[in-house]
């Protein structure tokens, strides 16, 4: 299913009223310091899940987490000092290696189920700030077991068409049934129409599912040696099962935005997932 509500990577200012004596140098300036903020927070996450990844692996970066984590923190520029950096700290005897902890948190909105995951160097805070938010947005955090057993872990595989190998001539309903097959023969187990976490450019798009996570490597190899795919991104999610799935009205679909949002600013949160099917329009 498609996700409608993700954490944002980039912010959302609302300028759309200009205010007296602001020029138009100090809204760009605003929108380009609110964007660094927003760029150094998604670094900062990034670095954490590669050191946890790296610390899990012993270092060994053709393991499938640490190479996602690798792939996803390049494609997100960050510097390889940095990058080199965070491998580093998982290292074995880094004076780091055992500082951030891995934590899973559960919680509802109403009728809607949210997984958290956090890496964190320190529970305490961690933990005070999940609870906030939740009870912000008119929910509570549950115990262990309240909602995980809602969500499968799987990995994924953003890709588009283009480039020569898609059908010539083809309708975009031909070019999608292509993508569909070549899914299935790369090792995939279902194909989606829509992205992930990728920012949607037009053409044909999708994303290739792959239930079991430790075969994510195998088929994202066998995809990217596809004549005509473009690779777009590729890692491990949280995913509703179908039966958990729940629509929302408006009202609740504002509120489950605002706590997408506090989760998306904290830098110790590192994965949202939810169980909502759509929202409907508000009346």
């Amino acid at each position: 299913p498609n996700l409608i509500f993700r954490p944002s990577l980039s912010p959302s200012l609302n300028l759309k009223r200009g205010l007296a004596g602001h020029s138009k140098w100090h809204n760009i300036r605003f929108k380009k310091a609110a964007n660094d903020a927003k760029r150094s927070a998604r670094l900062s996450k990034l670095a954490k899940e590669v050191s946890v990844a790296s610390r899990l692996a012993g270092g060994d970066v053709t393991n499938p987490r640490l190479a996602v984590a690798i792939d996803r923190a390049r494609a997100a520029n960050m510097p390889k000092a940095n990058l080199d950096a965070a491998v580093e700290r998982g290292m074995p005897g880094s004076r780091d290696q055992e500082k951030l902890e891995e934590l899973t948190y559960e919680g509802n909105v109403g009728t809607i189920a949210v997984l958290v995951k956090a890496l964190s160097d320190n529970r305490n805070r961690t933990v005070a700030n999940i609870k906030h938010y939740f009870s912000k947005a008119g929910g509570a955090m549950g115990g262990p077991g309240a909602v995980a057993w809602m969500f499968d872990r799987i990995g994924f595989i953003e890709v588009r068409a283009g480039g020569g190998g898609e059908p010539a001539e083809a309708s975009e309903d031909d070019v999608s049934e292509w993508l569909m097959e070549l899914s299935m023969e790369a090792g995939a187990d279902d194909f989606d129409a829509e992205l992930e976490q990728a920012e949607r450019r037009g053409g044909h798009e999708g994303t290739l599912v792959v239930a079991d996570p430790k075969d994510l490597m195998q088929v994202q190899a066998a995809v990217a040696a596809v004549d005509g795919v473009e690779l777009l991104g590729f890692g491990f999610r949280d995913r509703p099962k179908d039966d958990a799935l729940v629509d929302i009205d408006a009202g609740a679909g504002e509120a489950l935005q605002g706590l997408l949002d506090m989760f998306d600013e904290d830098a110790d949160v590192s994965e949202v997932a939810h169980n909502v099917r759509s929202v409907a329009d508000e009346a």
